[in-house]
């Protein structure tokens, strides 16, 4: 996800100043024994709700996106 950011191929975050501040909230922590990444807060009162459905989104993009290319394709 960070690469399609990058390469401006992510281009939703650009005028949207609460998704920035949920990025700027957000963290990925590494568990050891398992090698899992979690996204949490920086702190208790912070927002990361916004952050993490990007995520989501991008995850299923990758996973069904054979099967969904024509409805993800993004043309007129």
């Amino acid at each position: 996800m960070e690469g399609m950011i990058k390469d401006g191929r992510l281009r939703c975050i650009n005028d949207n100043d609460l998704m920035k501040v949920h990025m700027l909230d957000a963290a990925l922590k590494f568990e050891e024994g398992t090698n899992r990444r979690r996204l949490i807060k920086m702190s208790a009162k912070q927002h990361i709700d916004g952050m993490a459905a990007l995520a989501d989104a991008i995850c299923m993009r990758h996973n069904y996106y054979e099967e969904l290319q024509t409805q993800l394709s993004n043309e007129r």
